[in-house]
């Protein structure tokens, strides 16, 4: 038996090597190791050293997919001899990350080097080899330093300018893209869970829709959903875009739509995250209005945001201004 298990995966590594670039080899790994509704906290407590190579959700596919689409163009221009994952090094990996020093924050950088990471497990597991692109790395320093001006709580965007890009959308809907912004005024949901919405999971009856498979493998709920919601769902589920999903495009795809729309209004770029801090703004405000005390009402908008609970400090600093 383990022979033949041993037999199939040398197989599927020798498929890998018959795919010509990089990102598709990246692609394949990532692809492999990922499936929907894997209970994350029972498979790492069975990991002795709680590393797993399992991807355990859509965002962090997704998260996946776009850094190493990236990772594998600056691979093609600056190191052409490398045509397989196997001959990546732990000096690409340095140079790379010296090269994005100068165009992240370090918060970035970690976030990258947990991507390597990562992936490392993703190839080692599917190739059944043994990579260490991650071994003699040196931390690179950012120029740009630990936080983005633009990012946090100063970057949400204003009603004013978010009600434009609304009204843009409306009068404009042949873009799959158009639909999302205004399901994101009515759903306040990550990019990514956004792109990978379900017809099977919106229940017109009940006005409700699940968001499956979430960040953290977690699964949530949009309750008592207002009569345009529902007919944006109707208007997308009869453009057909998708057999099974709303839409058929990734997230990147709604944050260039964005930025194609801010331009064209000749307002300030923001992305789709900052779509979602203004939401949680509105939220966290109405719970206040309600009567409920700061903590209380944090509390709450960390749940609707399908994060923990005393969260106060991460809202505080990412999301948005408690008062």
């Amino acid at each position: 038996m383990k022979s033949g298990v041993h037999h199939f995966r040398k197989i599927r590594g020798e498929k890998l090597m018959r795919i010509r670039s990089l990102r598709k080899q990246f692609q394949y790994i990532i692809h492999d190791n990922f499936k929907e509704n894997l209970d994350k906290r029972t498979i790492k407590q069975n990991q002795k050293d709680n590393k797993s190579e399992k991807i355990f959700s859509y965002t962090s596919k997704f998260n996946l997919l776009d850094f190493s689409k990236n990772f594998s163009s600056y691979m093609n221009e600056n190191f052409t001899e490398v045509k397989i994952l196997k001959d990546i090094k732990s000096e690409h990996i340095q140079s790379f990350l010296n090269y994005s020093a100068e165009r992240v924050t370090d918060n970035t950088l970690i976030t990258y080097v947990s991507y390597i990471s990562k992936l490392q497990l993703c190839a080692n597991k599917t190739l059944r080899a043994n990579l260490s692109w991650n071994n003699n790395i040196v931390k690179s320093i950012s120029i740009k330093g630990s936080k983005s001006p633009y990012r946090g709580v100063e970057s949400v965007i204003g009603h004013n300018d978010f009600n434009k890009i609304l009204n843009y959308c409306k009068n404009n809907r042949g873009s799959q893209s158009s639909y999302a912004i205004r399901l994101q005024d009515k759903l306040c949901i990550r990019v990514a869970e956004m792109a990978t919405l379900k017809k099977k999971d919106i229940d017109f009856e009940k006005r409700s829709i699940k968001i499956a498979n979430a960040k953290g493998g977690r699964s949530f709920e949009r309750r008592n959903l207002d009569n345009e919601t529902l007919e944006i769902f109707k208007d997308v589920i009869n453009k057909n875009y998708h057999r099974e999903k709303l839409f058929n495009c990734n997230s990147r795809a709604f944050n260039d739509y964005l930025r194609n729309v801010e331009d064209k209004l000749s307002i300030e770029r923001y992305s789709f995250h900052d779509l979602r801090r203004c939401k949680a703004q509105e939220f966290y405000d109405s719970c206040r209005e309600e009567g409920m005390s700061i903590k209380d009402a944090a509390d709450s908008t960390a749940k609707y945001l399908n994060h923990n609970k005393n969260r106060e400090e991460m809202l505080k600093e990412s999301y948005i201004v408690l008062k």
